[in-house]
């Protein structure tokens, strides 16, 4: 059994890998920031250490981590989203990205194994080429990319430095229930939200931009394998390996509920690279997973989405 402490725990990815230790018997803590939203939590907020604090309280976390005997950190905290702007950018590096550089010492000295949520789409930037995988160059186009570039870099520089073990993993599209449907990013999440509200789904340019979208369940259960099994140094795409343009994801949606949706389509967005795939041979080496089907996921986060009202 490990003990496992999450920064950023609170979040659709943090909670739903939560639940998951919790339901396995693991130990878990949370670090969140005073007044995050943590409602996720609630069903195993009493199997649960739930504290809050800034990154930049080192002693504080140094403490944390030698009371809860923690020897393995999962690193999920960031203020970004892809259309993030520069000053949100500068912010995030004052607040996550500086201080995450100040604990990485810290992690090594009490031999914690981190695990850094980097991105699996953002990191890359523009990609014209099929899949991408783990060995691609690293052009971001977007702050949100840029921040997770600097993150991964200052990882892997402790780790040469001091010995630092790490394993970084990069997520595509996570979707399913649990997810918000009044946030700033989600294609699909955003798409149901708007059929329940019977509001038209505005989309960014032309609906050609490709996307990998993984169910939460199969994301969730995949990183705990990764954690367990995989060798320690590397860094790990997480995806289902499959594209999905937008256009592909609405007219699942128009299939599934049956029905006309109103679509609005928009002046495209510089940020957005035209086709993100993630190459997941290296994962595979690791685990066998049959994964949920991109259709069969949408249909479980809309039903229960829609539980209390008529799609």
């Amino acid at each position: 059994m490990s003990k496992y402490l999450l920064i950023g725990g609170a979040g659709f990815i943090g909670a739903a890998i939560a639940k998951k230790l919790v339901l396995a018997g693991n130990e878990v803590s949370i670090l969140e920031l005073p007044g995050s939203y943590v409602d996720r939590l609630d069903v195993i907020k009493e199997k649960i250490n739930l504290y809050y604090g800034n990154l930049n309280q080192v002693d504080v976390i140094k403490d944390l981590i030698l009371e809860n005997d923690i020897n393995v950190v999962l690193h999920l905290a960031s203020s970004l989203i892809p259309s993030s702007s520069q000053s949100q950018y500068v912010e995030d590096i004052e607040k996550v990205v500086i201080p995450t550089i100040n604990l990485l010492p810290l992690f090594s000295e009490l031999n914690i194994k981190l695990i850094f949520f980097s991105s699996g789409g953002a990191i890359y930037g523009e990609n014209l080429n099929g899949s991408l995988s783990e060995n691609h160059l690293l052009a971001p186009i977007s702050y949100y990319g840029q921040a997770k570039l600097l993150m991964e870099e200052s990882i892997k520089f402790e780790s040469r430095k001091s010995g630092l073990d790490y394993i970084i993993l990069r997520p595509s599209n996570p979707y399913g229930i649990g997810q918000s449907l009044y946030g700033k990013q989600g294609l699909i999440a955003t798409c149901i939200h708007n059929i329940l509200n019977r509001k038209t789904i505005q989309i960014w340019g032309d609906g050609s931009v490709v996307r990998d979208y993984i169910y939460i369940d199969d994301f969730v259960e995949i990183v705990i394998n990764v954690i367990n099994m995989a060798t320690s140094r590397e860094i790990y795409n997480i995806g289902s390996g499959n594209g999905h343009s937008v256009n592909e994801i609405i007219e699942m949606l128009k299939k599934i509920v049956d029905k006309t949706i109103e679509v609005e389509y928009v002046q495209n967005r510089a940020v957005d690279a035209s086709s993100i795939i993630l190459d997941i041979s290296k994962l595979k080496n690791i685990i066998n997973f049959e994964y949920t089907s991109l259709e069969t996921g949408i249909k479980n986060f809309l039903l229960y989405e829609s539980s209390d009202k008529p799609i």
